[in-house]
């Protein structure tokens, strides 16, 4: 733009862990007994969660401008978007909880399924002021 001023584009490869944790709670379960009888009852509160990570791939543009104010001196202001792939994830987590002594001791077992997907791009924006030695 002058000689001291520069304006430039930018346009890259980024990367980026995802984390998502699925929970669930109350679930029609199967309750065994110690005698091998077993009914099928609604639980309420039985329940647990499942974590899954993935690293996604992305994109980043972006354009910004850096102006000298002095010999050493320069202050930059720089925008970026980075949008990143979508990342689905689906399955069934199994929680179990024993309660009581074994001689009367009752199992409850859940099972939940699970869906989800995460979608994620931001915007940034720097003002940053350099030295240059």
């Amino acid at each position: 733009m002058t000689p001291d001023s520069l304006f430039y584009g930018l346009a890259g490869y980024t990367q980026m862990d995802v984390k998502a944790t699925f929970s669930a709670s109350g679930a029609f379960v199967a309750v065994g007994l110690a005698e091998g009888e077993v009914i099928g009852l609604p639980v309420l509160g039985t329940g647990g969660s499942v974590s899954k990570s993935e690293s996604v791939d992305g994109i980043v543009l972006g354009v910004g401008m850096e102006t000298r104010i002095t010999e050493n001196i320069s202050l930059k202001g720089e925008y970026r978007y980075s949008k990143f792939d979508k990342v689905k994830w689906s399955g069934e987590g199994v929680f179990g909880e024993q309660f009581g002594t074994c001689g009367e001791c009752l199992s409850v077992v859940a099972a939940a399924g699970y869906e989800g997907e995460v979608e994620t791009s931001f915007h940034d924006f720097t003002v940053s002021l350099a030295y240059r030695f």
